[in-house]
């Protein structure tokens, strides 16, 4: 459990950097999430030849991953968009809304009743974002795209916990990876038919936008990746994503030392931001009280059946 929980805040603090990249890099955000596909299964697929471990998958489940690397595609899409069309912190707060949307949806995927202790601490943060969405008419579109990336996000979060005990970490992502590489492209197709480019720039990257290009690939996707869906081994959904929200924490903070963005900012985006982190709390609180409560039961009925048994 120590091992999942520190694989985790790793793979947080490492995400807290793929909005600074994603702000950095000068292409649209189909196109930044076209080579971040392309430069990310290649280096997975050049690792395996020279280690001589090919990804190998049940043919069977092929379908249903192919279905998760669409999913992420429309995540990345999304949240990228979102910081092109705002910026980086409102971005983020956005992604705050999926303990609320994976209180929803978790009943529906795994079959369970709702918890509704869940669901309303969601709710609390969801009511921060809408605070956000109401005083800042400007960014709404950004916003709109930011909470659509976070619902995504929740979906991709329990379809993987499902996944996390049939497929290694790799292969997964390796077959994602390779499904979004299409997916990514027939949308760069759809975006230059409607709305022809009337030169290269925001489709070809330059020298620097390939240097951030390389670092969100291999440190913010692969060993992002990886460390994520280990940690979903042992995880649950609702902890995953409740602990994911700190990485609006490091990305608002890393934001506002490097860009100044508190300059664009409003009163009410930190009352929202607020309200958002005062949920989270609750959140850590109630997971807290939750575990400790099955561990003690968990040891109790332990106890029993060792008295029992003597």
């Amino acid at each position: 459990m120590k091992k999942a929980y520190l694989q985790l805040h790793a793979a947080v603090f490492l995400a807290g950097f793929t909005g600074i990249l994603g702000y950095l890099i000068q292409l649209n955000g189909v196109v930044l999430i076209f080579y971040r596909f392309v430069i990310t299964f290649l280096i997975m697929y050049g690792a395996s030849i020279i280690l001589k471990k090919p990804f190998k998958i049940n043919p069977k489940l092929k379908p249903k991953v192919y279905f998760l690397g669409f999913l992420l595609t429309l995540h990345w899409i999304a949240f990228y968009q979102s910081i092109k069309l705002s910026n980086i912190s409102i971005s983020v707060v956005c992604l705050a809304a999926s303990s609320c949307f994976t209180a929803i949806v978790h009943p529906f995927v795994q079959k369970r009743n709702f918890v509704w202790t869940e669901l309303m601490l969601g709710l609390m943060g969801l009511c921060g974002i809408y605070i956000i969405y109401r005083s800042d008419f400007k960014h709404h579109l950004g916003i709109l795209l930011g909470v659509t990336s976070s619902l995504l996000y929740s979906l991709i979060t329990l379809y993987n916990k499902n996944f996390s005990f049939k497929i290694k970490p790799n292969t997964l992502l390796f077959y994602q990876f390779k499904i979004g590489i299409l997916a990514s492209f027939v949308f760069i197709i759809v975006w230059l038919m409607i709305e022809p480019p009337k030169n290269l720039i925001g489709l070809v990257p330059t020298l620097s936008d390939f240097f951030w290009l390389i670092l969100l690939s291999v440190f913010c996707t692969i060993f992002l990746q990886q460390l994520n869906l280990a940690s979903l081994k042992v995880l649950s959904p609702f902890t995953n994503n409740l602990l994911f929200n700190l990485e609006m924490v490091y990305s608002i903070i890393l934001a506002f030392v490097l860009f100044q963005e508190e300059h664009q900012l409003n009163i009410h985006f930190y009352l929202g931001t607020s309200l958002i982190i005062f949920s989270i709390g609750l959140q850590k609180l109630y997971v807290y009280y939750k575990n400790k409560k099955i561990c003690t039961k968990n040891k109790s009925n332990s106890d029993g059946d060792f008295v029992l048994s003597e």
